[in-house]
Formats: C-alpha cells, sequence, structure tokens
C-alpha cells in the first residue's frame, strides 16, 4: 500500500512511519491486536510527504498513492473544500482506481468542509481534538463505509446546531500512563461524571437490536441502553419481541409495568402519559416490556406504533429497540424502518451464516440498506472469527465488530442472585466500551469512560 502523507505534522508522520517496516509493526503489535488489525497490518510504502496544500496535488499525480493522509490544518493559501474535490475528481492509484483520502481534522459535526467530504465520497474522516494514534492505523487498514459518515452529511450548520453540552465533576488522580511502548511517565488525569444539560432537539438515533435466532439479543439490547443512560443520554428502551417478552426478567417489572406498552399503544398516549407509566431504571432510562404469554398480548399494527415512537422522539435522545425475530411482524417492519442502526449479535456458530444469508436477502427486499449493520460478537466471539468474515462477505463490506466475552452465565448468575447483570462491573465496563465504539452513530457526540483495569490517556494531535 502506497501512502502520501499531508500533514506536516511530526506525530503524525511518525506513527505512520513506523509501519513502513516489519520492526515497527511489531513496536504496535500489542494494540493491533486489540483493536483486531494485527493479521492485516503489512508494511506500508510512504511515497512522498506534501508540505503544503499547494505541494499536495502534484504529489499525488506523480506518486499515484493508494491513500493520502491528510490533515486540515496543513498550510498553503488553496481553500480545503476546493483541495479535496479536485484530490476525489483527479487522483487515482497505480490500477486507475479512485485514491482514498483519509481526513484527519479538529472541527466538529455542522462544519460545511465535512459535509462536502461526504457527499464528494470522503468517508475516512477522523474529527475531534483528541485522536489515539491506532485511531488513524485503523483507518488505514479499515476503510469506512458511509454510514460510518452521515452523521457528518445529515448534521445542520454549526451555529444553528444545539449541542450535547457535558457539564462533569471533575477529581484529580494520578495513573501511569503508556507513551510508547517502552516509557511509561506518571500524569494527572480528572475523571469525569458526564450529566445531560438542557433539552436537545429529539432523538438522534434508534439503535435496533435484531438477530434471527438465540444470541443473546435482549442482554445486548438492555446492557446497551443501560450504557447509553449512564453517559448522560435521555434512553428509551422499548420490547417488540413477541415471542421472547424477557425485558422484564432483566428489570424485575411488576405486572402493571409490563402492560404499559401494550396500554400506551391501543389509547395512543402521548409522550408524558408513556414515560410516567413506563418503567424507570435510572432518570435517563425508561423501559416499556411486553406482558408474558401471546395471550396476553393484543393486536398491534405499525400506525400505531409509529405515533408512539413520533410522540417520544420529541422528548427523548436515543431509542433502543429489542426487535422481534419475525420479519414479517408490524412493529419489526416499522422498527427496521426507524432504525438508523441495526446491531445483530452473533454467536461462534457456523451453521447459522446460512439463516442469517437467507433473513439478511429478505430484509434487503423489503428496502432495508445492509449498510445499517454493526455487529456485536457475544460469548467469546473473536475480532477474527470465521463468522465474521462470513458476514461480511454476505453484506460485502467490513462492518464493526465488537466482542463480548463469554459473561451471559454470569448474567443469569447476576439476576438469580437479584443482582441486575448490568450493575455487575465487569459486564458494565464492557458495554460502556461498545457505546464508545458505537459513538460515531450517536450524532458524533464524545464520550470517555476509562476501564480501572486499562486506563488510557487519548493521543492529543489536535492544540
Amino acid at each position: 500500500m502506497k501512502v502520501l502523507l499531508a500533514t506536516n505534522h511530526p506525530a503524525i508522520e511518525n506513527i505512520v512511519e513506523k509501519l513502513e517496516s516489519k520492526a515497527g509493526i511489531r513496536e504496535l503489535e500489542k494494540s493491533l491486536q486489540e483493536y483486531g488489525l494485527s493479521q492485516w497490518a503489512m508494511p506500508i510504502t510512504i511515497v512522498d510527504e506534501a508540505k503544503y496544500r499547494e505541494a499536495v496535488i502534484d504529489r499525488a499525480r506523480l506518486t499515484k498513492p493508494d491513500v493520502i493522509l491528510l490533515y486540515d490544518k496543513l498550510p498553503g493559501t488553496i481553500e480545503l473544500d476546493l483541495l479535496i474535490e479536485e484530490l476525489r475528481l483527479e487522483i487515482r492509484n497505480e490500477n486507475g482506481k479512485d485514491t482514498r483520502v483519509i481526513f484527519l481534522t479538529s472541527l466538529a459535526e455542522g462544519a460545511k468542509i465535512l459535509r462536502k467530504a461526504v457527499e464528494i465520497g470522503i468517508w475516512d474522516i477522523i474529527s475531534g481534538k483528541d485522536i489515539m494514534p491506532i485511531e488513524i492505523i485503523r483507518r488505514i487498514y479499515e476503510p469506512c463505509n458511509y454510514s460510518d459518515v452521515a452523521h457528518f452529511k445529515l448534521a445542520g450548520d454549526m451555529k444553528n446546531q444545539v449541542k450535547f453540552v457535558p457539564r462533569y465533576i471533575e477529581k484529580e488522580k494520578i495513573i501511569e500512563v503508556s507513551v510508547e511502548k517502552e516509557v511509561r511517565v506518571k500524569e494527572i488525569v480528572k475523571e469525569k461524571e458526564y450529566v445531560r444539560i438542557g433539552n436537545g432537539k429529539g432523538i438522534k438515533e434508534t439503535i435496533l437490536v435484531w438477530s434471527p435466532y438465540e444470541t443473546g439479543k435482549t442482554f445486548v439490547a438492555v446492557n446497551l441502553a443501560v450504557a447509553l443512560s449512564r453517559k448522560g443520554l435521555k434512553t428509551v428502551l422499548i420490547d417488540t419481541d413477541l415471542e421472547n417478552s424477557s425485558l422484564h426478567t432483566f428489570f424485575d417489572m411488576k405486572k402493571a409495568e409490563r402492560y404499559a406498552y401494550i396500554k400506551c399503544l391501543k389509547e395512543r398516549s402521548d409522550a408524558e402519559t408513556v414515560l410516567n407509566r413506563a418503567f424507570k431504571y435510572n432518570k435517563n432510562l425508561y423501559v416499556l416490556s411486553l406482558p408474558i404469554g401471546k395471550a396476553e398480548i393484543p393486536e398491534t399494527n405499525d400506525e400505531e406504533f409509529a405515533l408512539l415512537y413520533d410522540g417520544l422522539r420529541r422528548e427523548c435522545d436515543i431509542f433502543v429497540i429489542d426487535s422481534c425475530r419475525n420479519l414479517e411482524s408490524p412493529l419489526s417492519k416499522s422498527a427496521f424502518k426507524l432504525a438508523s442502526c441495526v446491531i445483530l449479535p452473533v454467536t461462534q456458530d457456523a451453521n447459522r451464516a446460512s439463516a442469517i444469508r437467507v433473513k439478511l436477502k429478505e430484509l434487503v427486499q423489503q428496502g432495508i440498506p445492509l449498510n445499517k449493520f454493526e455487529l456485536i460478537l457475544n460469548m467469546a466471539v473473536k475480532i477474527n472469527s470465521p463468522i465474521r468474515t462470513e458476514i461480511e462477505e454476505i453484506m460485502g463490506m467490513k462492518i464493526l465488530a465488537i466482542e463480548i466475552p463469554a459473561v451471559l452465565e454470569t448474567a443469569y448468575k447476576c439476576i438469580s442472585e437479584g443482582v441486575p447483570p448490568y450493575d455487575d462491573k465487569t459486564i458494565s465496563e464492557l458495554f460502556i466500551y461498545s457505546v464508545n465504539s458505537l459513538a460515531n452513530h450517536l450524532n458524533g457526540d464524545e464520550y470517555e469512560y476509562t476501564s480501572q483495569k486499562t486506563q488510557k490517556k487519548p493521543f492529543r494531535l489536535f492544540r
């Protein structure tokens, strides 16, 4: 892979230069393994460096790189929007294919240049003021697709945007931070407790958790919703699975609380009534579950569900749906249409890939795009598992994969002992990590969480 550097930033260049040799890759081996990149990390060739914007086009035409690493603070007089447009229109690699541009920027969602970048096909965007080196390396080896950056295009202008503003309580704590492999220093890190301030502009994202077979779907939906709520987001977790009404088991809900969802659907209740009737786990999480047994569940239709959703979307930030396996269910069809992200939990069962293939084909026929899907590897399935490869082949694209160890036994043990599984420290940390990995789907909001076992300080590229 041929890479042209257009950053004029020593810290970025030093990191990328390590990928030129096997020795440098070995030096980064621990981080590469942690992010599932070790099997793909082959030495690259840095063909040239452009220190000014004016030099980028000429150097790219001459060297025909596969990848251009472009930093928005690269000095020069050419307007950045004109530069990225010319790169996309004119530059090809030696095989005649479009050169991929990895765009590093400190700009926030809502910036016009980011919307334009997505529109012209630049999908490898790394934004924010704190970026870890592994994120740059990851984008070199693992290209993004449109769904990863669509939120940049859909966002409003920055001056008109009501942002999620984190207020936090700071506690100073001295920890050891690994700067490079052999060097360790002590730094003061401020622990942050996030609190949601003010009212947002309604639901930004609807996350649907779906699987055509038993993979711990409800377990994943519950813990994702709890992790989101603990980030300060007003979250609604809703059950549409008529065959597996198990949310009440996780939350130990009373009978009246189990019937709240159906009652609200039938009465076409307003949002305030729905939230008052819902089971409230904490100040930010509202749970709408189904009663036990099909006989107790009256028929519902997609119009009723759409009305319920439309009322809640003005009052909440995130909607998490524990979906029905039956794709013909009216609730299931409505949920898929509303979802901006579909989480597919999978387990290590090679025989299941064919079942997933059939169901995904049905979804495509119903007009559901596959770029909505992300993957949760549940029950100790490894990042480089064959099942992931098979599903990526089915979908025809690379997908985000988050590894969740075999914790279902621990989860049910917690339930039997009267301790909710999402209050178990190990499980809680895993799903807060999962939420961080999905943050690019959450309207670009930045979240921070530091595990007590693996504390890391983000690598600050942008000053």
